[in-house]
């Protein structure tokens, strides 16, 4: 009897296929395990092998090379000796006469099947793609079973009516009692002890076993706290569209600065955020887009420049502002961030003090990171990470090959896309680098 071969279904939600090519020409010798054709699906090029011997015979109106085919749609014909087309012409279609609504599917589980691994054995049973799928989600070894597809072949229903028959006697009558005032779903247990009868010693132990799993894990709730910052975090990913530049400086003449403010004994000393704090105010003026806020479908530019710093506390991570930074002293500056910053650490900042923000600084230096991808802080455009200063050899003069050693630094910028493009970024970071590198531009202000 002739066996149709159809185009078959590569994905749950597949409707159609793209017969890439023919293995196998009309009129060909087919063995068992032979690769017939090869089909585009969503994901991947999958080859088809045949399940049954004969001769190939791909009709004159068949679907062509490079076609998109709807699932089902009959391919060809494996004939067997001496059997020609006009002796097919009434053959019956079993599939569609035991299954008629899922014929299309089914063409492909009596035909055909995407190539697997080689059996263990000549002897071992053919099982259809769905099927196996179903069998290895359930835990079932379909080892033995015989099919009810053409040729003996196990489809999903026989995968489904093993499952029936095996949840009803796979656990004796006290371990199913067990497992049912445990709380533990059958199929669980018959995953964990596949192809056994499960006992209630074998419930028990299993029991044992996941008790100590759980002692073993040490679950922390979040606080309160924790619970916002990951909620803020969160809509900074989910409500923005972050993209993160890195720029390397020569951070010698910042280092040299601080140092000779050091040196001059004075009460306050700038920290390297202070200096920062200093080098943002300088740039967000000259790019006010940075110094914003995003609302829906729009940009908000602020017109004052309030700079978060993020500080690690044994609470969790806050953001204290530090208002309206162009306006101050370099030692103004660094005593209201010393405040501000024990105020974090201390847990007695007023909620004022943590309002505003129109930009925030996050600096890992001192744990000793080079660079890392900030995470914005919502709503607001940017956030720059400031990395470790170590030194580092560099080219100053190639022609030369004069090579000195610099103070190296790494910058991260993280912007929303939405509103600042890619190009005014650089821009912006190019400009806080250069402020950095030669601190005299803004010294004296």
């Amino acid at each position: 009897m002739a066996i149709k071969i159809a185009m078959p279904r590569l994905g749950w939600t597949a409707e159609a296929g793209i017969l890439k090519e023919w293995r196998l020409a009309d009129g060909s010798r087919v063995e068992v395990g032979d690769v017939l054709f090869a089909v585009e699906g969503d994901k991947a090029v999958e080859e088809i092998e045949a399940l049954d011997p004969g001769i190939l015979h791909i009709p004159r109106d068949a679907p062509v090379p490079g076609q998109s085919v709807p699932i089902g749609t009959l391919l060809a014909y494996i004939l067997q000796e001496d059997e020609t087309l006009s002796t097919t012409a009434s053959v019956p279609d079993e599939t569609a006469s035991t299954a008629p609504q899922a014929t299309k599917a089914d063409h492909s589980e009596h035909s055909a099947t995407p190539a697997q691994a080689p059996p263990d054995s000549p002897t071992r049973a053919a099982i259809s793609p769905r099927a196996r799928r179903l069998a290895l989600n359930r835990g079932i070894d379909w080892q033995g079973l015989k099919g009810s597809g053409r040729t003996g072949r196990i489809v999903e229903r026989d995968i489904v009516a093993l499952a029936r028959s095996q949840k009803s006697s796979s656990l004796s009558p006290v371990a199913r009692r067990l497992a049912l005032e445990s709380g533990i779903e059958i199929e669980i247990l018959q995953k964990a002890f596949p192809g056994k009868r499960v006992s209630a010693e074998m419930v028990s132990a299993f029991l044992s076993e996941r008790q100590k799993d759980e002692e073993a894990r040490r679950v922390v709730p979040f606080t309160p706290m924790r619970q916002a910052i990951a909620h803020r975090l969160s809509s900074g990913l989910s409500g923005s569209a972050p993209v993160t530049l890195n720029t390397e400086m020569d951070a010698t003449e910042l280092v040299r600065l601080r140092a000779q403010l050091k040196a001059d004994e004075q009460d306050t000393v700038p920290s390297y955020n202070v200096l920062f704090l200093k080098v943002l105010a300088h740039a967000l003026k000259e790019h006010a887009h940075m110094n914003a806020w995003t609302e829906e479908n729009a940009l908000v530019l602020v017109s004052s420049i309030n700079i978060g710093i993020a500080v690690q506390t044994e609470r969790g991570l806050l953001v204290p502002v530090v208002h309206n930074v162009d306006r101050k002293h370099l030692r103004d500056l660094q005593q209201e961030a010393a405040h501000l910053i024990d105020g974090a650490v201390s847990g007695s900042l007023p909620q004022s003090q943590l309002r505003d923000g129109t930009f925030t600084i996050t600096n890992l230096g001192h744990w000793e990171v080079d660079a890392f991808t900030p995470i914005l802080n919502f709503p607001q455009v940017a956030i720059l990470g400031i990395g470790r200063i170590r030194p580092k050899p560099v080219v100053r003069d190639a022609e030369k090959k004069e090579i000195v050693v610099c103070q190296s630094l790494v910058l991260s910028l993280t912007f929303d896309h939405r509103a600042v493009d890619g190009a005014p970024a650089a821009s912006f970071l190019q400009r806080v680098k250069k402020l950095a590198e030669q601190p005299y531009l803004w010294l004296t202000s």
